[in-house]
């Protein structure tokens, strides 16, 4: 599965860890958006992984799933800011 992956970290040292996580599995598309092929199941052993590093009190990660048959989102961290369901600004 493709997937895009974006974060809002606050710590230079947290997202140090994760930017570096990250460009094991994907490739950086922007600052802090990444792209890569994962299988869901080792995407959301990666978000668990990754949301470990986080503080989830001010930290933000989201990976959306950009296959066609299977859509989906996995968040880690503070909640997410509501969006319109009719589309996704990345």
């Amino acid at each position: 599965m493709q997937w895009v992956i974006a974060y809002d970290i606050s710590s230079d040292r947290r997202r140090r860890r994760v930017t570096r996580r990250l460009e094991q599995v994907g490739f950086r598309r922007q600052k802090s958006v990444f792209e890569g092929e994962l299988k869901q199941s080792l995407m959301q052993d990666l978000m668990q992984e990754l949301g470990s590093e986080i503080d989830p009190a001010t930290d933000q990660l989201t990976a959306w799933s950009m296959s066609g048959r299977a859509r989906g989102i996995l968040h880690a961290g503070c909640p997410r800011a509501e969006t319109q369901k009719d589309f996704h600004i990345l």
